[in-house]
């Protein structure tokens, strides 16, 4: 079972998450590094709901639902909870491969807790784009632009929780990346994609 989390446990993370998201490695300190800071972590899936839910819905290119409603939602919500436990597995079971398992807690609190910022970098890269202040040329651009920015944000939370640098953080990027992907096109479409 999950631990309980409070509002000032919440606001410390997505704090720390949000100095890594600017590339500030001192974000790294505003996670703790135990098993019940591990589970807590876990509370970010719950955190950004919202926002995911708003993506989802009204994500450009996203079919509209014409399907069973509750089979979409159910694999809206098996899709959501196998992203969220799949690559803490996968990486897991690489760790002691890398050498790090002294470094494994503290790494996957930060990454669970950096979901924060990506959600409010895509939805105000949706906002945007829903807004048609831009041309389509233009948005492409941007979206492209960020999905670089969140992959260099996995790389940089690799290079400063598991001290991994160049081409193994790059594959770890590489291989969650792909992961996630592989993920997405599992779902059944439903609701929204």
């Amino acid at each position: 079972m999950i631990p309980t989390i409070t509002v000032a446990e919440i606001t410390q993370a997505l704090y720390g998450a949000w100095r890594l998201f600017l590339r500030d490695p001192v974000g790294i300190q505003f996670f703790d590094d135990d098993v019940p800071a591990f589970w807590k972590s876990f509370w970010c899936a719950v955190v950004i709901l919202p926002g995911y839910i708003i993506l989802r819905v009204f994500a450009p290119g996203e079919p509209a639902a014409d399907a069973d409603m509750v089979l979409g939602f159910a694999g809206e919500t098996v899709t959501y909870v196998i992203g969220w436990v799949a690559w803490p597995l996968l990486i897991g079971h690489l760790i002691p491969l890398l050498e790090r398992e002294d470094r494994y807690i503290q790494y996957i609190v930060a990454y669970n807790w950096a979901t924060g910022p990506q959600i409010l970098l895509y939805l105000v890269v949706m906002g945007i784009g829903l807004s048609g202040v831009l041309p389509d040329q233009v948005m492409l651009v941007l979206d492209v632009a960020a999905l670089i920015y969140v992959l260099s944000y996995h790389f940089f939370i690799i290079k400063v929780a598991l001290d991994l640098h160049g081409w193994t953080a790059g594959f770890l990027v590489l291989g969650e990346f792909l992961l996630g992907a592989v993920i997405h096109s599992l779902k059944p479409t439903g609701i929204a994609g």
